[in-house]
């Protein structure tokens, strides 16, 4: 009996020390592999220690600054995170602080940076504004089949009474200018104002007893667009809500029965609005979000629902794929007049009617290819028509819908503060025209102008450029 006491207590010294032996072996191995700046096999070599549930501020710290070299900044701050841990100083936190903003939580970043001695952050140019950026754009939209379109042969003579077509010209432009502001660790917003401006063609083409008569007309759209978005960002989980209203000025020709068909000047002011609100969640080398708005554009109804996955394959914004896909709802406003009550009034009432159900599917590539450059490419598949996109930031509320669109984005920090940026979009749009005939009266009606509408593909472009000025 007193011979297997000893055997059990002499197996458990032994387990005990090679145990020790296995720690100090790792922690041993793993510094020389440091020290030899051998990140991939310290890597491989961490992960075994920590599998054996062995831990330590030094393994943590070896493995996360192993990952940092490496530049994969999510799983470095996973593991300068666990080192925190144990002990917490002033390299571990100027560590985090670069892990995390290169990783893309700049927010948490920001925090660390509040705990930098004065030294510090004079050393790493530190300071942390209320206003974090300034950004100014300037573009063109192209129209690519205008000249096409100015001799397009849509009229039927024999069958309607006129015919019209409203088509922008060859060029077009828009800029804007943008604030970004830091109210605090967790509170962000930014406000933007931009301004397009369409200067377009309208051509008639209207039966006579002289013959068929042509008019050119030119008239324009004008759009401002006042956008604002508060974000509130915790734990790897932003939310955002965000505003965006338009003021729109259209002017256009209007036909009108007039012992024919007479097109009247026409002026039309409305207010456009896009109400959103969207949701992200940090996980890992993933990103997940989700995002709701509302918004009246064209004077119909807009529901629209998406949800989005942002993968990073390398651990940092070198190299991200981003999918979404969402389900939008168009519908039209239906008044109606009924008679009721003892003095037979006129009471009116609302429904709303269903136009579109559309499916919107986003496919995204960026990857850095020099040390100033990266590139995005960019696809959409499906219609979008009266929809938005980047928190309601982007509006496309053209009468004219797209059934296509590639993007290329070009993206180049010039110095820290300094960044420029060109977007190139190509796109295949609806142009609609439209047929007119008179519906002759039934006594004591009035005539009425019944209106066939018919549509052609054409071709778009846009080359937007700017520059970022972060403080």
């Amino acid at each position: 009996m007193k011979l297997i006491v000893v055997f059990l207590i002499f197996i458990n010294l032994s387990i005990y020390a090679q145990d020790s032996l296995s720690y100090s072996y790792f922690d041993k191995k793993t510094y020389e592999l440091y020290t030899k700046q051998n990140w991939k096999e310290l890597i491989t070599l961490t992960k075994q220690a920590l599998d054996k549930n062995y831990n330590s501020y030094y393994l943590q710290m070896r493995i996360a600054i192993a990952y940092y070299e490496r530049k994969n900044y999510v799983k470095a701050t996973k593991h300068f995170e666990a080192a925190r841990e144990y002990n917490i100083n002033p390299t571990l936190r100027e560590y985090l602080y670069y892990s995390y903003l290169f990783s893309g939580y700049s927010y948490k970043a920001e925090y660390y940076s509040n705990f930098f001695s004065d030294s510090l952050k004079n050393k790493l140019v530190i300071k942390n504004h209320f206003l974090k950026s300034i950004d100014v754009f300037a573009g063109s939209f192209i129209n690519n089949d205008a000249n096409a379109l100015s001799n397009y042969e849509f009229h039927n003579p024999d069958k309607y009474i006129s015919s019209s077509i409203r088509y922008k010209n060859k060029y077009n432009t828009t800029f804007g200018l943008g604030f970004k502001f830091s109210f605090s660790n967790h509170i962000k917003a930014y406000i933007n104002y931009s301004y397009l401006n369409e200067n377009k063609t309208q051509i008639t083409k209207t039966n006579t007893t002289n013959g068929i008569e042509i008019k050119n007309y030119s008239n324009n759209t004008k759009q401002s667009s006042y956008y604002f978005n508060l974000k509130y960002l915790s734990n790897n989980f932003s939310l955002t809500t965000a505003l965006n209203i338009l003021k729109i000025s259209d002017n256009y020709y209007y036909p009108e029965i007039d012992y024919g068909v007479v097109y009247k000047n026409t002026e039309l002011k409305s207010s456009e609005i896009i109400f959103g609100i969207n949701m992200q969640q940090k996980i890992s080398n993933f990103e997940l979000g989700l995002r709701g708005t509302y918004s009246n554009l064209n004077s119909n109804r807009q529901f629209l629902a998406e949800v989005e996955v942002i993968y990073y394959p390398l651990g940092n914004k070198n190299l991200y794929l981003i999918a979404s896909t969402g389900i939008q709802n168009i519908a039209e406003k239906i008044v109606t007049e009924s008679t009721s009550g003892r003095g037979g009034g006129n009471r009116q009432s609302s429904t709303y009617s269903t136009l579109e159900n559309n499916n919107i599917t986003k496919l995204k590539l960026g990857f850095k290819t020099f040390n100033f450059l990266w590139i995005e490419a960019q696809a959409y598949l499906g219609r979008i028509n009266e929809y938005n996109e980047t928190n309601g930031f982007i509006v496309y509320n053209d009468i004219s819908p797209i059934t296509s669109q590639y993007r290329i984005n070009l993206i180049s920090p010039i110095t820290e503060h300094l960044s420029i940026f060109v977007k190139y979009m190509y796109n295949t749009r609806e142009q609609y025209f439209y047929n007119f005939k008179i519906n002759p009266p039934v006594y004591p009606e009035e005539p009425t102008l019944e209106t066939k509408t018919n549509n052609t593909k054409i071709n778009n472009s846009s080359i937007i450029g700017g520059i970022k000025w972060t403080f």
